[in-house]
């Protein structure tokens, strides 16, 4: 290595090493300054669904912002990494084999094939008996269906197929047999997936408001694919909560911004997974916990988040053997939380229509 190389990567090393702790170090005190002021503000306001839901975009947008520092730090050192081995390699020649870095796929569950389900039930039969019934009386080779499953519910039995048609076919023929006029049949509750739109006019049409979104957009998807559940006013204009089938899950997954009139709007995903912030577990909301009080940032009883000196600690993660614990249990980066959260994602993608 020549002198100057090695005076390089001396600077390099001298000035890799402190940078990064330090930028890390800053980032944690911030994130627990900020999580210690919102989370005060939320026990003060109580149960003001309006306050927790500005509370909620704030924590949401400070993640957001504290994932790009994280990223374009760890893009530094990545760079540094490149610049470091270009100057210890040469030139391959040419017709060397090379090596392309390959994009993970994240929409796996997207692909899946949709599924679509009938729930028939009997006021007077059991479950094993209407299958029963079902199977006796159904033809399945006559109606072209070649994919059904079969299988008890909470509700009675489950009837899935892939096919939309298939099951308006079983719903028609169900309804239309006089053998089976003694079953009640029904399309279980759909499920969606919530995204949130930030920043919309307040005086933009709530009613004609996802013609607009795909229209002007170019979505890949029809006005019917998405439904406007909920809006509120907040500083940066409305905030409109939108649920998706598969279909506008697909045409809006990747989204970060979508344009609505003259307004560019941030898009969030939107989903609620309760923490306490009594005990500090997560699954359940404070109303009605039976856990001792516990501090949200070290996880001890005795003391309250706003008092404690501890280093910050996540008992959840603890219990569940996790390496990382060194964060409050209410951090939105918490293993734990986000292991669950991305469960619930991938529990109502694998089940959208």
């Amino acid at each position: 290595m020549t002198e100057r190389s090695k005076t390089n990567s001396h600077e390099n090393e001298a000035g890799k090493k402190p940078e990064e702790p330090r930028i890390l170090t800053r980032i944690a005190k911030a994130d627990k300054a900020m999580m210690k002021a919102l989370f005060e503000i939320a026990s003060l306001v109580g149960e003001n669904s309006e306050v927790q839901e500005q509370v909620d975009n704030v924590l949401t947008a400070h993640t957001k912002l504290k994932n790009i520092v994280m990223e374009q730090n760890q893009e530094i050192a990545f760079q540094r990494g490149r610049i470091a081995e270009l100057e210890r390699t040469t030139v391959q020649p040419r017709g060397s084999p090379q090596v392309h870095d390959t994009e993970e796929d994240g929409s796996k569950e997207l692909q899946e094939k949709p599924s679509y389900a009938l729930v028939v039930s009997s006021g007077k039969l059991q479950k094993n008996q209407v299958a029963k019934l079902i199977k006796e009386q159904v033809d399945l080779t006559r109606l072209d269906i070649q994919d059904a499953t079969m299988r008890p519910g909470r509700e009675g039995v489950v009837i899935t197929t892939s096919s939309k048609e298939a099951v308006g076919k079983l719903e028609a023929q169900i309804q239309r047999k006089p053998a089976l006029q003694q079953l009640q049949v029904k399309k279980p509750n759909e499920y969606l997936y919530n995204i949130k739109i930030i920043g919309i006019d307040e005086d933009a049409d709530f009613d004609t408001l996802t013609e607009t979104v795909v229209a002007q957009n170019h979505l890949t998807c029809e006005p019917t694919d998405l439904k406007a559940q909920k809006k509120w006013k907040g500083r940066q204009g409305a905030t409109v909560v939108i649920a998706l089938n598969r279909r506008g899950v697909n045409a809006l997954q990747k989204k970060t911004h979508v344009n609505i009139g003259l307004d560019r709007c941030a898009v969030y995903e939107h989903f609620f997974i309760p923490r306490c912030v009594k005990c500090g577990e997560h699954g359940h909301p404070v109303n009605g916990c039976n856990g001792p009080a516990r501090c949200l940032n070290c996880g001890r009883e005795g003391h309250r988040q706003e008092e404690c000196a501890n280093t910050a600690h996540c008992r959840v993660c603890e219990e569940e053997g996790r390496n990382s614990t060194e964060h409050s249990t209410m951090s939105w980066n918490c293993p734990s939380y986000c292991n669950t959260l991305d469960a619930e994602k991938r529990r109502i993608l694998a089940r959208l229509n």
